[in-house]
């Protein structure tokens, strides 16, 4: 039941920062309505590319840590859970557009490192027979998060509540989840590999896994009929 209740807490904060809180941050300090347009656009362009660095990296991290403390999903989100709902809270006494921008790009990292250990949960700890299930769960989870973050920063009096109160339910939530559920340890790493054996597999796992590469690329990969439909009307012509 935690796992839900993390994950509303997740998307509480994109709901209520991204959706709410800085757009009135940002209008306070430009009052005019295209100049903070533009600067609330700038702001959410350099979190984006932060967002898409910070991703990858937070999962690789969080993949390779060893450490009996919580477990090597639960301690990213403990201590990324930390750091985050501070970095919520400092951010509604900034002053300048450009601060905002740069502090919310520094939060990708925190939120995101949270993000992503709490999305390798579902495959790591739910059953099989229950995981579509849980997908669903997940899903409601999502909205209802989302949601709530944009009803709390919308219905507090001023900046510092709101960011106060999307803050808290984030900090509690994940703390919650971190210190309550026990985490799978990470595998051992096999000490006879050799660099070179390493070297090996990652190349078999790039072609061996061509979909994901497609996917990951953002291009849709042609099907094998659609291939061999090509390929007949090409040697007809």
């Amino acid at each position: 039941m935690i796992y839900p209740l993390a994950m509303v807490a997740m998307n509480a904060v994109w709901g209520g920062v991204m959706q709410v809180l800085l757009g009135k941050q940002i209008a306070a300090i430009v009052p005019e309505q295209a100049a903070s347009a533009a600067a609330l656009g700038m702001a959410l362009s350099v979190s984006a590319v932060s967002s898409v660095a910070s991703q990858p990296i937070a999962g690789l991290l969080s993949d390779r840590t060893r450490t009996r403390f919580l477990g090597r999903r639960n301690v990213w989100i403990f201590g990324a859970g930390i750091v985050g709902a501070l970095g919520l809270v400092a951010m509604s006494q900034l002053t300048s557009t450009a601060a905002i921008a740069i502090a919310w790009a520094a939060m990708m990292w925190p939120l995101n490192a949270t993000q992503a250990s709490l999305t390798a949960v579902l495959p790591e700890r739910v059953p099989q027979r229950l995981r579509g299930s849980m997908s669903g769960v997940l899903g409601a989870a999502g909205m209802i998060g989302a949601y709530a973050g944009v009803a709390l920063a919308g219905l507090s009096q001023d900046l510092f509540m709101g960011y106060l109160l999307v803050a808290g339910l984030f900090l509690l939530l994940t703390q919650i989840f971190a210190l309550t559920t026990k985490d799978r340890p990470a595998p051992e790493p096999d000490a006879r590999s050799t660099r070179k054996n390493k070297a090996v597999g990652a190349i078999s796992g790039l072609r061996g896994a061509p979909d994901y590469w497609w996917a990951f690329a953002g291009w849709p990969r042609p099907s094998p009929e659609r291939r061999s439909a090509s390929t007949w009307r090409s040697t007809r012509h």
